[in-house]
C-alpha cells in the first residue's frame, strides 16, 4: 500500500523528532522504540510488524547478549510473559468470546432492526440518529470497554453503511465511549483498578477519606473524560467532522442478510445487551464475593478488587454468549455457525495486541515511563501539579499504549511529589485536600488520552477491528477529536485551577470551551 501524503508527513516529523531528541535530552534511547513504531505505522499502515520491530530494536538497546539473540530474547523474555499473563490471557479469551457475542448479535438482526427502526423514522436525520444511538449504548455498556467496542463495532457497522456514516466515524464513537465511560463509571473492571491504586497510595497519608469516595470526588475534575463524553455526543447529534475525519467515505451498502430483514421482537434485541451489562458485575460477585448478597459498598468493591479476576471476565465471557444464543431468534444452529468466522477475522487483531504488550513489556525493561515521569521533578507549584501530571500521563500513554500501565506508574509518583512538597511547604492536609481528586483525575485523564490516540492501546486495535478499519486510519481520524478534548482539559480545566479557581467551578469551563468550539465551527464541519 502506497503511504498517503499525511502518512508521509506524520512519518518525517516522527523521524525529525528522533534527531531533535538526541541533542536536546541525555540518553534518549528509551523514548527510540515507541517513536519507531510511530514511524513505521504511519509508513507501512502495518500495525503488527511496526510493533515488532519496535520491540525488537527496545530489546536491542536493553542489550546484555549478542545481537543475534535478539529475537529470542524478545519472545521468550516478553512475548512470553505476555501471553501468559492471567489477566492478558484472561483478556485474549475474553476478547474472543465477546467477537462470538457480537456475531451473533450482528446475524440475529436484532439490535441492528431495532436501531433501524429508530434511525427510518426521518431519512434525512438516519445518520445522526445512529451515531447518538450508538453513544448511548455506549453509555450503557460502562462496565467494560472491550465489550462495548466489540459489540457496538460489530452491530454497528452494516448500519453505518445504510445509514450514510463512514466506518471510521463509527470507531470514534465506539472508542471514546469505550475506555473513557469506563474510567468515571462508578463501578466497572476500571474503577476497581484505580480505586486499588488510591487506597495503596494513601493507606500513610494523613488522608483518612476513603478511596471510593475520593474516586467520585474526582470524577468533576476529569476534564479530559467528561470533556470527550461531551464532544462525542456533540458529534454525533450533528455529525461534526473535523478533518481527516471530513475526508472519510461511508462504504457501499453490501447486500443486506436476510436474517436482518425478518421482524424481531424487541426482547431478541435487548436482553442480550442487558446480560452483557449485567454479566460482569454478576461475575465478579461470584467469584470473588465474600457473602451470599452484598450489604454494603465495601463488600461490592472488595468482590472486584479479587485477585481471580481474570476467571471473573471469562465467567461473564461465557454467560454473554450463552445469553445471546438463548435469545437468537429463529434457529440457532445459525448462531454457532457465525462463531467460525469471527473469531478468524478477530485473528489478526490478536496479534497486533499480543505485540503491543510486547512493545509495553519491552518499554517497561527499558523503563520508558519512569524517564518520562523524571521530568515530573520537585519544582512545580503545588497548584499546577494536576496540570503538569495530566500532561506527562498524556506523553506516557501516547507513547507505551497501555493506560492501566500509565495509572499503576504515575499514580505513585504524583501522589508522592503531592505529599512531599505539601511537606516541604508546611501546608495542612486540610488546606490541600480540594487539589488531590483533580490530581487523582488527571492520573486517570492523561491514561485514558493514550487510549484515544495512540496505535499501540488494546481499545483502539479493538475499536478499529470491530468497525473494520484500519489502526493506522482510525488513529489518524480520531486524533483531532482526542487533541481537542485534551486542549480545553489543559487549558480551561488544569490552569485555571493551577491559577487559583475553585475545584468544582473550574469543572464547567472545558465542558462550555467544547460546546462553543463545536458551535463555532458548525457551519464549517458538520453536515
Amino acid at each position: 500500500m502506497k503511504p498517503s501524503a499525511t502518512s508521509l508527513t506524520f512519518c518525517s516529523l516522527t523521524v525529525g523528532l528522533i534527531g531533535l531528541l538526541f541533542l536536546v535530552v541525555d540518553s534518549p534511547q528509551p523514548l527510540l522504540p515507541p517513536l519507531i513504531s510511530l514511524a513505521l505505522i504511519a509508513l507501512t499502515g502495518s500495525a503488527g510488524w511496526s510493533l515488532f520491530l519496535g520491540s525488537l530494536s527496545a530489546v536491542l538497546l536493553i542489550g546484555g547478549s549478542s545481537p543475534i539473540l535478539a529475537p529470542w530474547r524478545l519472545v521468550t523474555e516478553h512475548l512470553g510473559p505476555a501471553l501468559t499473563s492471567p489477566w492478558h490471557w484472561s483478556a485474549l479469551v475474553f476478547t474472543i468470546l465477546l467477537a462470538a457475542f457480537a456475531a451473533i448479535i450482528e446475524r440475529s438482526g436484532a439490535l441492528a432492526s431495532l436501531l433501524y427502526k429508530w434511525t427510518a423514522k426521518d431519512a434525512s436525520l438516519a445518520g445522526k440518529r445512529f451515531q447518538t444511538s450508538i453513544v448511548s449504548l455506549g453509555l450503557i455498556c460502562f462496565f467494560d470497554g472491550l465489550a462495548n467496542a466489540l459489540m457496538l463495532g460489530r452491530v454497528g457497522s452494516g448500519l453505518a453503511d445504510r445509514t450514510g456514516v463512514s466506518r471510521e466515524k463509527l470507531a470514534y464513537l465506539v472508542d471514546t465511549t469505550s475506555s473513557a465511560v469506563a474510567c468515571v463509571a462508578f463501578l466497572s473492571t476500571w474503577s476497581v483498578f484505580q480505586l486499588m491504586l488510591i487506597s495503596n497510595e494513601l493507606a500513610q497519608s494523613p488522608f483518612s477519606e476513603p478511596a471510593y469516595l475520593l474516586f467520585l470526588k474526582s470524577i468533576p475534575s476529569n476534564f479530559y473524560c467528561l470533556s470527550s463524553l461531551l464532544l462525542v455526543f456533540l458529534a454525533a447529534r450533528w455529525n461534526w467532522n473535523p478533518p481527516p475525519m471530513a475526508k472519510a467515505s461511508p462504504r457501499k451498502l453490501a447486500v443486506q442478510n436476510k436474517d436482518n430483514q425478518q421482524e424481531v421482537k424487541p426482547l431478541a434485541a435487548l436482553a442480550p445487551v442487558l446480560i452483557l451489562v449485567l454479566s460482569v458485575p454478576f461475575a465478579f460477585w461470584i467469584v470473588g464475593g465474600q457473602k451470599f448478597f452484598p450489604t454494603s459498598t465495601h463488600d461490592i468493591q472488595s468482590a472486584f478488587a479479587t485477585d481471580r479476576g481474570p476467571y471473573a471476565l471469562l465467567l461473564a465471557g461465557l454467560i454473554t454468549l450463552a445469553g445471546a444464543i438463548t435469545f437468537f431468534p429463529g434457529k440457532r444452529k445459525k448462531a454457532f455457525t457465525s462463531i467460525p468466522r469471527a473469531i478468524g477475522n478477530l485473528l489478526p487483531a490478536l496479534v497486533v495486541l499480543l505485540m503491543a504488550w510486547t512493545l509495553g513489556s519491552t518499554l517497561s525493561a527499558l523503563r520508558t515511563g519512569e524517564f518520562l515521569a523524571n521530568l515530573l521533578g520537585d519544582d512545580f507549584t503545588l497548584s499546577y501539579l494536576p496540570g503538569a501530571t495530566f500532561i506527562l500521563g498524556c506523553l506516557v500513554a501516547f507513547c507505551t499504549g497501555t493506560s492501566w500501565g500509565t495509572m499503576a506508574l504515575l499514580m505513585p509518583l504524583s501522589l508522592a511529589t503531592f505529599l512531599s512538597l505539601a511537606s516541604e511547604q508546611n501546608l495542612a492536609p486540610t488546606e490541600i485536600a480540594p487539589l488531590l481528586p483533580p490530581l487523582i483525575a488527571a492520573v486517570f485523564g492523561g491514561a485514558v488520552f493514550g487510549d484515544h490516540a495512540s496505535p499501540f492501546s488494546d481499545t483502539t486495535i479493538i475499536s478499529a477491528l470491530a468497525c473494520g478499519v484500519s489502526t493506522t486510519s482510525h488513529v489518524v481520524t480520531q486524533l483531532p477529536y482526542a487533541a481537542l478534548a485534551a486542549g480545553c482539559a489543559l487549558l480551561f480545566g488544569y490552569l485555571p485551577l493551577g491559577i487559583g479557581l475553585t475545584p468544582w467551578l473550574v469543572a464547567l469551563l472545558p465542558l462550555i470551551a467544547v460546546f462553543l468550539i463545536v458551535m463555532l465551527t458548525r457551519k464549517r464541519f458538520a453536515t
